[in-house]
């Protein structure tokens, strides 16, 4: 069974891919140790990414009203806008569904 950091260092890879075949660039390859959300520029738009993730049969922790608070603030100070990503994984950390996005408004 993969670790928590694996799992999370996989969903990650897999949204900022996403965000990059969109045409976006991301900062996840220069992110700070220990850094969270993945900062992704667009043409029109700027976007803070908090990411969820788990490997089935579990279902991803929803984000608290701290971890909320927190990507919005810190989204409101960058000028982006906060978006979570639920990305739910198999055991060989691979793509179960697609990734369910939610903007924070």
């Amino acid at each position: 069974m993969p670790t928590d950091a694996e799992i999370d260092n996989a969903a990650e890879q897999i949204v900022a891919d996403w965000l990059s075949a969109k045409g976006y660039f991301t900062n996840f390859a220069t992110r700070p140790p220990g850094s969270t959300g993945i900062e992704a520029i667009g043409r029109d738009r700027k976007l803070l990414v908090l990411v969820k993730s788990s490997v089935v049969p579990y279902a991803p922790a929803k984000m608290s009203r701290e971890e909320e608070e927190n990507i919005r603030v810190r989204a409101a100070a960058l000028g982006y806008q906060p978006w979570e990503a639920t990305v739910l994984l198999d055991a060989q950390l691979e793509l179960v569904i697609e990734i369910q996005w939610r903007e924070l408004a």
